[in-house]
């Protein structure tokens, strides 16, 4: 067996353990008996969009992700974002926009080219060069986002609250390093009693 058949292995089963490289009918209908079942018990079909009510759809699929970037806006350096550019489907010439994008901002490939209207990272490239960000844009039907690479570690916080009780989670590279659980103050012991 070759390195790159090896590699090329390796890499399948990684998109096989990792439930964000699933097809959709892969994923969602799992979760649709749970939903069904909370629906009926909680009497709201929609309630699960309480979760991230800042998201059209909560995020569950096909949320703009520009709009999502543009919430990001705010007082200058309140909170970091990596530079994109929305480009509407549809739009004049969107290799040339890209190319005044970089322009603009002093950059140069790689970037990052992502469907604007996507789920759980389809669709998402790395691309190092314009002959790739061609094909890219050509073979992307929806609006495009634009935006610079940063390299390095990727980090995410996940958060839970049930019942008063909080967990959060630091993942590193897709794997999980840290679980905090913190409980309700409720639950935690009186202070004592200062004596005279």
């Amino acid at each position: 067996m070759t390195y790159r058949t090896k590699r090329l292995l390796h890499a399948r089963w990684q998109r096989l353990r990792r439930w964000e490289f699933w097809p959709v009918w892969a994923v969602y209908p799992p979760v649709l008996l749970p939903w069904a079942f909370h629906a009926v018990r909680l009497r709201g079909a929609t309630l699960w969009a309480g979760c991230n009510p800042a998201m059209q759809a909560s995020g569950m699929a096909m949320e703009e992700k520009g709009g999502i970037l543009d919430s990001f806006r705010g007082e200058e350096g309140r909170i970091r974002v990596a530079g994109y550019l929305r480009i509407q489907a549809g739009s004049d010439d969107p290799l040339e926009r890209l190319t005044r994008f970089l322009a603009g901002r002093s950059l140069d490939y790689p970037v990052v080219l992502k469907p604007d209207l996507g789920q759980r990272g389809q669709g998402v490239a790395i691309v190092r060069g314009e002959a790739e960000a061609r094909r890219w844009i050509s073979s992307c039907e929806d609006g495009i986002i634009v935006q610079e690479y940063v390299g390095g570690l990727e980090l995410g916080v996940q958060s839970l609250s049930i019942g008063g009780r909080d967990w959060c989670g630091l993942a590193c590279e897709g794997r999980c390093v840290a679980r905090v659980r913190r409980f309700d103050r409720s639950h935690s012991p009186a202070p004592e009693k200062k004596r005279p």
